[in-house]
């Protein structure tokens, strides 16, 4: 047996090990009849017989998409593993619940739908939806499903994104009680409206952009172009050249290869093509790009999908002085360079340069570090990133209200005990910037971080104050008070109570007991 082989059984376990512990959190496995099977298991020719209250299923993950035609009722376009799937849900109990691994494809493509469709037309309905964590399997770079099935029909979905450190029993809690969080802990939602992990994510950052600047409107990709072509491309100065496969980008016709490529030929009236190059090959624009993919072992973007999406753009005119700023940037950058390279030989020159630069320096420094913190913001709730809409004034009653200090301070030792977060207040929950201009102390920067600092003193402790940096920085004209802290090498205790906290995706949560004390040895060893 190889190194791959060895990876890929390792996976297989580990996938199984995944499906057991959602499958005995979500659900009193004590008296199920259960069923586990592995890839080998499931196509070893064995014949499955009786029924069963839990079946756990990894059929293994497949590379194409091939038509499914030797059987009339499953005359459908999918992987060959979704016709075995067919088969196993037979096996069910009226009660039964199924958790098997699947591709993403299963969600996001158009044949995913059209199986979605011929199940629930034979009576089984997807329940929940489960993304492995990020380089949970060694042997792929896909994050596959976790598809939970029954003979239940619901109306809503409940999501959710795993990631390292999650947090099983809030997750579980929220499926058990119907009870809606984030897409970390779980969420309820419409089917309909939910396209995809990752298309999710993008959409919500693009509603946050439109938001924080005001100026983003709403657009269809096929609203914007005159024409597309997949083949027999001609250089043309309206149009954009977009790689479908693979690293997705936007290059310049001399890149093209023999890949999958598109050219997309733009009505110059509505959109500068210098302008949509350069912001779908932006951080955002490839997670837009990305979020498009077929959702297969071989990613590739599906053009209609690409076509009837929509992204956020600035009017033209706004569009066309970007390029020009942009155009300027070059140019600055070309002086800068040449500067650099006259200034090794010729140093009496440079004094009056430096003082220039400088100055833009410094602008500059301002500028993308606004645009730093509000990207962070339209990313979201992470393990390392929080968001507090206020510290001490309860927004129902208006009144100071220690239990939302406490909410503050808890999330600051959660950042100390783990791995060190980033805590904005004056932040809602949606990543909407409210300020802290309605806070106490408000009309005063000064007191206000007086009153922190008091507030961190008294109930975490001085010592820790090298661990934690905190200011107030003006944020799309809103002031915002931003609290970066480091990771402890000791445990940090809250109040006279002396509650320990630590993070999980995105949840700040309270141990105690057996678990402080394996937290405790394992994260703070010498």
């Amino acid at each position: 047996m190889d190194h791959f082989e060895k990876l890929m059984l390792k996976d297989q376990e580990n996938q199984m090990s995944l499906l057991n512990k959602i499958a005995s959190s979500i659900f009193d496995t004590t008296n199920k009849t259960t069923l586990e099977l592995q890839p080998r298991e499931a196509y070893s020719g064995n014949v499955i017989e009786g029924s069963y209250d839990l079946i756990l299923c990894n059929l293994g993950l497949r590379l194409k998409s091939p038509s499914i035609r030797d059987s009339s009722k499953l005359n459908i376009k999918g992987p060959d593993n979704w016709k075995k799937l067919f088969e196993i849900l037979s096996h069910l109990s009226n009660q039964g619940s199924i958790f098997v691994v699947l591709e993403p494809i299963f969600w996001v493509s158009k044949y995913g739908k059209d199986f979605q469709n011929f199940l629930n037309e034979n009576g089984y309905f997807v329940q929940a939806l489960f993304q492995m964590p990020t380089k949970f399997l060694k042997t792929i770079s896909l994050r596959p499903y976790i598809v939970l099935i029954s003979k239940e029909e619901v109306n809503k979905l409940f999501v959710v994104e795993l990631e390292e450190g999650f947090n099983i029993k809030t997750i579980a809690k929220n499926f058990k009680e119907k009870k809606s969080g984030n897409l970390y802990e779980g969420m309820f939602i419409n089917p309909k409206d939910f396209p995809g992990f990752d298309r999710f994510k993008s959409e919500k950052e693009f509603n946050l952009l439109a938001k924080q600047y005001k100026k983003y409107k709403k657009i269809c990709i096929k609203d914007i172009i005159v024409e597309y072509k997949t083949k027999d491309f001609e250089k043309d100065e309206s149009s954009i050249y977009i790689r479908l496969a693979g690293n997705f980008k936007v290059v310049e016709f001399e890149e093209i290869t023999k890949n999958r490529y598109l050219q997309l030929k733009l009505n110059t009236k509505k959109v500068n093509p210098l302008y949509l190059k350069t912001f779908l090959n932006s951080e955002l624009g490839i997670k837009f790009l990305d979020s498009l993919s077929n959702g297969a072992l071989i990613q590739y973007l599906q053009v209609d999908e690409l076509l009837n999406s929509e992204l956020y753009l600035l009017p033209l005119e706004l569009q066309n002085k970007t390029v020009e700023i942009m155009k300027n940037i070059d140019i600055l950058n070309d002086k800068l360079i040449d500067f650099r390279k006259r200034t090794l030989f010729d140093p009496r020159t440079s004094s009056d340069v430096m003082l220039e630069i400088d100055k833009i320096r410094k602008s500059l420094e301002t500028l993308t570090e606004e645009e730093r913190l509000l990207s962070l913001i339209r990313s979201g709730e992470t393990s390392k990133v929080e968001f507090k809409q206020t510290l001490s004034k309860n927004i129902k009653t208006k009144q100071k209200d220690e239990k939302m200090e406490k909410m503050v301070l808890k999330t600051i030792c959660g950042f100390l005990n783990t791995e060190g977060g980033t805590l904005f207040v004056g932040v809602e929950d949606s990543g909407e910037i409210c300020g802290i201009d309605k806070e106490l102390y408000a009309d005063n920067n000064d007191k206000f971080l007086l009153h922190f600092k008091n507030l961190l003193k008294e109930q975490i402790g001085a010592e820790f104050f090298p661990l934690i940096d905190y200011e107030i920085k003006k944020l799309l004209d809103n002031d915002v008070l931003i609290v970066n802290c480091k990771r402890s090498d000791k445990p940090v205790f809250l109040g006279k109570e002396e509650a320990f906290f630590m993070r999980s995706n995105p949840a700040t949560d309270e141990l105690k007991g057996k678990e402080l004390i394996e937290y405790i040895e394992n994260h703070f060893k010498k």
